[in-house]
């Protein structure tokens, strides 16, 4: 037996290498706090930036999985695509967090080490096979959360954001806890792998109705994850009252590691068979789901004034979108690939919008709209960055996200042969995305048409200038060059949920 498990565990070990070097990061980050003296700890940031980076090329880099890899987690290109978005969102937070406002009140080494956590626990989520281990790179990420949001501990606004934050996320933690017992009631087994087949005979003695309980409950776990509606609550006040770095980390990389545990959940645990067919009707929740988180999330946006507030609202709208091509997934192969080419685009447009919020907000000490009267001529740079993050959010030509969003809405449009109320989907999305580019236009109009007041005496440095510039690049480029990304996520889908013997 030891010989078995010292075998599996060499196995396995080449598979979780980003997860040990960011394991390795938290380590080193703290000991940095501790040993590094007052003057010199803005170098355990850099340090965060390395293993980030490191972990980055291990997830590129990390073999093809053979014989033995443990039961916990799948080895597919999925999981590796989604280890490679978790380090990057991470070192580019942690870039811009360098010169942040915020980030100077915040406890240096603590912070860097949880965003490294943070980014450990996506992992896990993005990976896991097992429902447990699921569950603790849910709370991993949830905790980490939690404590980042709460460090500016002398402003009220993220005092009162992570006690809202722990609250929902309590509640949400406990359904899903719950949906996961009744699941494996009825299944014998928390493997994905095996979940699906298990169902399948239990509903054809019975009936696919008798899993609406459990899914119901898992999917406000997961969907309080994803900021998806009716679960999405929390967002616009924890978004506005986190310090600006922590609040560009949780709309970009625990998004994606729900989404993945989200298709994880669905496409194997509740399917079965080599085409994934659904043992009840969970394609047309998730659509039902997409139609509400698109419209709540843009309606909820249009009338913002703070530009932090206004970017949470966005971020659950295209939580929707995504939702929408994975709805799809029960009839077309093509969600999975759109969903991880759009979160690699996402990722680069509002993480640079919020770099942009970081930089202004350096200039201004503000975060509301009314504040950024004419600095796009003041600051001609981060402005136009700023309309390029915005115009590629609302998915306008050449940007990132016009390529994303179409690819989105192709896959959903795929899935109409067989389920004909995709199209009520689809419509609604589009809708939706014209209703967006109403807010979205009106920060920009804000930067360039507006009067300008006094000359802020804040200066925004070169350090998230120089991140951001390069964000509006990969922006720009992925609108322009999108096929090799697109050939990449192709492979990365293509071998979704192998089961290795």
């Amino acid at each position: 037996m030891l010989t078995q498990t010292t075998v599996a565990l060499a196995a396995t070990l080449p598979q979780i290498q980003p997860e040990l070097c960011l394991g390795a990061g938290v380590g080193v980050v703290l000991l940095g706090e501790l040993l590094l003296p007052a003057r010199e700890r803005k170098a355990v940031g850099w340090t965060a930036v390395a293993f980030s980076l490191m972990a980055l090329i291990l997830a590129v880099r990390t073999p093809a999985a053979g014989p033995g890899v443990s039961a916990m987690l799948f080895a597919d290109g999925a999981s590796r695509w989604l280890k490679a978005l978790a380090a990057a969102a991470a070192g580019v937070v942690a870039l811009l967090a360098l010169r942040s406002r915020e980030a100077e009140r915040m406890p240096a080494g603590e912070t860097y080490a949880f965003l490294l956590a943070g980014a450990l626990g996506c992992c896990l989520m993005g990976s896991a096979r097992n429902l447990l281990l699921l569950y603790l790179g849910m709370e991993t990420v949830s905790y980490s959360s939690y404590l980042l949001t709460a460090f500016l501990r002398d402003d009220l606004r993220s005092n009162e954001a992570a006690l809202k934050y722990v609250l929902y996320g309590a509640v949400a933690s406990g359904c899903m806890l719950f949906g996961i017992s009744l699941l494996y009631g009825m299944a014998g087994t928390l493997d994905l792998a095996a979940m699906g087949p298990a169902l399948a005979a239990v509903t054809a003695k019975s009936s696919p109705l008798a899993l609406a309980l459990p899914f119901a409950l898992v999917l406000a776990g997961l969907g309080f994850k994803v900021s998806a509606a009716p679960f999405h609550q929390w967002t616009p006040d924890v978004y506005e009252g986190a310090p600006t770095p922590v609040t560009a980390f949780l709309s970009v990389a625990p998004k994606a590691a729900g989404l993945m545990a989200l298709v994880r959940l669905t496409a194997l645990g509740l399917s079965t068979g080599a085409d994934h067919l659904p043992v009840f009707g969970w394609p047309a929740v998730l659509g039902l789901l997409a139609v509400l988180t698109m419209t709540a999330g843009n309606l909820g946006a249009l009338g913002q004034t703070n530009v932090k507030r206004l970017l949470a609202y966005s971020s659950v709208a295209h939580a929707g979108y995504m939702l929408m091509a994975l709805a799809g997934m029960g009839s077309a192969r093509e969600g999975l690939p759109a969903v991880l080419f759009y979160l690699a685009a996402y990722l680069a447009m509002n993480l640079g919008a919020f770099g942009v919020v970081m930089a202004l907000s350096r200039v201004t000490g503000s975060e509301e709209l009314s504040s950024w009267k004419g600095l796009g001529w003041r600051h001609p740079f981060l402005g136009c960055c700023m309309v390029a993050f915005l115009m590629s959010l609302t998915g306008l030509p050449p940007f990132g996200g016009f390529v994303g969003k179409f690819l989105l809405f192709k896959a959903a449009l795929a899935a109409t042969s067989s389920a004909p109320w995709m199209y009520a989907v689809v419509a609604a999305g589009l809708l939706n995305s014209v209703i967006a580019l109403a807010y979205y236009i009106r920060v920009a109009k804000v930067l360039f048409m507006e009067k300008a007041g006094a000359e802020p005496k804040g200066q925004a440095g070169w350090l998230q200038p120089l991140a951001v510039g390069l964000l509006a690049a990969a922006t720009l480029y992925l609108g322009v060059c999108w096929g090799p990304l697109s050939a990449a996520v192709a492979a990365a889908a293509g071998d979704f949920g192998r089961i290795l013997p």
